[in-house]
């Protein structure tokens, strides 16, 4: 992302309808409440969980930027708040390190070590093909030091493909790292 755009992205909570998007200065390291989600820091509203990318903050400038959950009725289920500094950041995190993948108890448990060169790391995104299909993303891990995806193959049989790849605070993304195993 450059500078002129922040893109930040969050999961669903169970029944949500519709999301809520705000963006505050950031003054002070203290994280905001819920309160604080209010007419006029209010961005815009989205459907669709998953991502935005904010086309009108100022380079150098640092944010706050909160989503908030909300059901069907209006009623608020949840809600979270990010600190975001407009900065440009073209530098992709390194590789995922040490990745592996076996199966253990019936479950697929897929590892990796965290890159250490990129402090703003933010999530990783997990993908998955079998018998060499294409990969198509099975999840995401919105906490750098998560670590381990576990996949239930009841369905899988073959050479199952897994890829995980970093990302950071302004949406750079490492090249994949790769890992095959056989699942009977």
């Amino acid at each position: 992302m450059t500078a002129t755009e922040i893109a930040i992205q969050w999961s669903a909570p169970e029944g949500a309808a519709e999301y809520e998007l705000h963006r505050l200065p950031r003054d002070s390291d203290v994280m905001p409440g819920a309160e604080a989600m209010t007419e006029a820091s209010f961005v815009e509203s989205v459907e669709a969980v998953g991502a935005y990318e904010d086309p009108s903050v100022r380079e150098g400038e640092q944010y706050w930027f909160g989503v908030r959950g909300l059901a069907a009725d209006g009623t608020l289920l949840a809600h979270g708040w990010h600190a975001v500094d407009a900065v440009t950041d073209e530098q992709p995190p390194a590789v995922v390190g040490d990745l592996t993948a076996v199966v253990v108890d019936g479950e697929i448990v897929v590892t990796w070590t965290r890159p250490t060169d990129n402090y703003e790391l933010a999530s990783y995104l997990v993908s998955r093909a079998v018998e060499g299909e294409e990969l198509e993303s099975v999840g995401a891990a919105y906490n750098p030091d998560q670590t381990t995806f576990i996949d239930d193959p009841a369905t899988l049989s073959g050479a199952v493909t897994y890829s995980i790849v970093a990302l950071d605070v302004h949406w750079n993304k490492s090249d994949p790292a790769t890992v095959v195993v056989n699942v009977s």
